[in-house]
């Protein structure tokens, strides 16, 4: 089972998936296509643009609508009542619904569901179905820690699982 993980078999028999977060953390990009997709790429085209939302985000220059910085990081969770919900309450308070594009990101696959929704399509972090859950702090479900602890040590989070990964493999 370990050996089919490892090369990106559909070990999820219930949903005929693979299980790979580890494919999240490969530092060796010797990862397997998946489906045909280009894991190796589509994981470091996502670890870039958290990167460099998270340093947009700690260096002040993403911007509220209002021009302040931005302090306070919140996980809506996974259904979208609850996003709704808060979307409903922001624009209570803010009034316009182009400012949810300043405030609002999206972890989703689903493109346009996040326009409709109001963000833009550049504010939208993928992850896949072999991520398994959605609650892998290892990809971009897990956007708010290195948000809070910076993305340096975030990479470090990554070297640490991947060490581990080939220390079981």
């Amino acid at each position: 089972m370990r050996d089919a993980m490892f090369k990106g078999e559909k070990i999820n028999f219930t949903e005929n998936r693979a299980v790979y977060h580890i494919g999240l953390r490969n530092k060796d990009n010797n990862s397997p296509h998946i489906d045909d997709q280009d894991v190796n790429k589509d994981v470091n085209d996502v670890l870039k643009h958290m990167k460099q939302f998270c340093s947009e985000i700690i260096s002040g220059l993403w911007t509220g609508y209002t021009g302040k910085k931005i302090t306070d990081i919140f996980n809506i969770g996974e259904t979208i009542t609850n996003a709704e919900s808060a979307k409903e309450w922001f624009l209570s308070k803010a009034g316009d619904p182009s400012h949810i594009a300043k405030h609002f990101v999206a972890l989703s696959t689903n493109a346009p569901k996040v326009k409709e929704f109001g963000i833009h399509e550049s504010n939208m972090f993928a992850f896949w179905d072999w991520v398994g859950g959605r609650y892998s702090l290892w990809s971009a479900i897990g956007l708010s820690i290195p948000v809070f602890i910076g993305f340096d040590n975030f990479e470090n989070l990554l070297e640490g699982g991947h060490f581990m990964d080939k220390h079981f493999k």
